[in-house]
């Protein structure tokens, strides 16, 4: 018997079925527009120049410290984004308490996060989606008994998301 014969099997979001389906497709003329990614006029994928630039950059200088970073990534990322999103002056910054980490996509973050507040917060653990979202952020929160899974739609006009449909969905969430 296995180890891991209790491991239940998890169903993949449909973007991923599809991708999968493009793959399998033999026409010619087929258009991937499943994950946003850039594409040359033979489907294959497009690096930026700069990106490309930047990679040969990063990789041919000597003095960059290739080691592995600490757990919570490279500090001066992590300063750099607190400066960002909080701002220059900010009290929280300026008081040393504010807190960030640098982690492997924005996958990984937002599962580190759910696993925070599941951890660590005492309060309500109602976690509001939007929907339209990507399917594996029902997937991670379904698997941290601890949480809620919530969804709120988000209307559109012209395209753009009215921030009404979030300040509904906050309104009508629990309190704490």
């Amino acid at each position: 018997m296995s180890h891991f014969g209790e491991v239940s099997y998890v169903e993949l979001p449909a973007v991923f079925h599809l991708s999968g389906r493009f793959a399998a497709d033999t026409d010619p003329n087929k258009v991937n527009l499943t994950i946003g990614a850039y594409r040359t006029e033979a489907g294959k994928p497009w690096v930026l120049p700069c990106v490309r630039q930047a990679e040969s950059i990063l990789a041919s200088d000597e003095t960059i410290n290739k080691e592995y970073l600490s757990m919570s990534g490279l500090q001066s990322l992590c300063d750099a984004a607190m400066r960002l999103v909080l701002g220059e002056s900010s009290p929280v910054i300026q008081e040393d308490r504010a807190v960030a980490l640098q982690t492997l996509s924005g996958t990984g973050a937002l599962y580190i996060c759910f696993q925070f507040i599941d951890q660590f917060y005492g309060g309500c653990k109602d976690i509001y989606v939007s929907d339209p979202s990507w399917g594996n952020h029902k997937l991670m929160i379904d698997r941290i008994p601890g949480l809620n899974f919530k969804q709120w739609y988000q209307r559109r006009v012209r395209a753009k998301y009215v921030a009404e449909s979030f300040k509904d969905a906050i309104e009508t969430a629990k309190e704490n």
